[in-house]
């Protein structure tokens, strides 16, 4: 296997990486200030960019020896093909799920948002979202996350008010649940 260029996105400073590594330190943009030991970015998860389209990986164990080794874990493992001018034109809820949570973190080297992404593997020539430059807030535009089995509840830190209650969390899962629910014969 192959690898061009692999990107990691922490909560805190990582060194020692080969030079094809980029290190990128996140924290999610409305924590208000709140402090916490062992700080807010935790996120499980792998976005895995190859040309035929994005694998994601959503688990649940630290990448530490111990918890994978002597734990119980789960993963959610999907791939989705790059959007295509057969996709729907519409985003999917699990587009929309993932987007949300990639907005609510800002790179914190300048504030500029998660720019610089430029090497990330390209659609095909026929998709109608042919990007250029690619943020990783963007990434999500440019695949067809129309097949997806579920929906992302992320939690994201901080302190959420009007319509952003329901965006993460307990308070999303409570949503999901109440409409799924209601559907049901």
């Amino acid at each position: 296997v192959s690898v061009r260029k692999v990107v990691i996105f922490t909560g805190s400073p990582l060194e020692g990486f080969p030079g094809h590594f980029e290190v990128k330190s996140l924290q999610p943009e409305n924590t208000h200030g709140m402090a916490f030991k062992w700080g807010v970015h935790h996120t499980k998860a792998f976005l895995i960019g190859c040309d035929r389209g994005l694998r994601v990986v959503v688990h649940t164990a630290n990448l530490l020896p111990g918890d994978c080794e002597m734990k119980s874990q789960a993963a959610f493992v999907q791939d989705f093909p790059p959007k295509s001018s057969s996709s729907p034109g519409i985003p999917s809820p699990f587009e929309e799920d993932l987007s949300e949570y990639l907005a609510s973190y800002m790179h914190l080297q300048g504030g500029r948002g998660l720019d610089g992404l430029h090497d990330w593997p390209r659609p095909p020539v026929d998709s109608p979202t042919r990007p250029g430059p690619c943020s990783l807030r963007d990434l999500p535009r440019f695949y067809d996350f129309s097949g997806a089995y579920g929906r992302l509840v992320a939690s994201c830190p901080g302190r959420h008010t009007g319509a952003a209650l329901s965006t993460f969390g307990h308070r999303k899962l409570s949503r999901l649940v109440s409409s799924t629910a209601r559907a049901l014969p």
